[in-house]
């Protein structure tokens, strides 16, 4: 609810969305995770790296699926016709 109304208010510029995907991959599900880089929080390979890297240590096969579905999707990959998998 609390990320529906974030998204539905606009961009708070007091708000580190790099912070906010880093605890959504601690605490949150698979589909807030897919709300926040659906609504743009995502801004660079670096941070989906950051991002993809937590979510291979804790074991999260649910957060990797998203952040390689929407790398697949949304990123440029190197050899487009060798999208990444699990």
């Amino acid at each position: 609810a609390l990320v529906g109304r974030l998204l539905e208010e606009g961009a708070c510029a007091a708000l580190d969305q790099n912070q906010l995907l880093r605890e959504t991959m601690v605490r949150g599900s698979g589909g807030t995770l897919t709300l926040l880089l659906k609504h743009g929080f995502l801004k660079s390979t670096t941070v989906w790296n950051d991002l993809y890297r937590l979510a291979d240590e804790q074991q999260n096969t649910e957060h990797k699926a998203v952040l390689l579905e929407y790398r697949n999707n949304e990123m440029a990959v190197q050899d487009p016709l060798k999208p990444l998998s699990l």
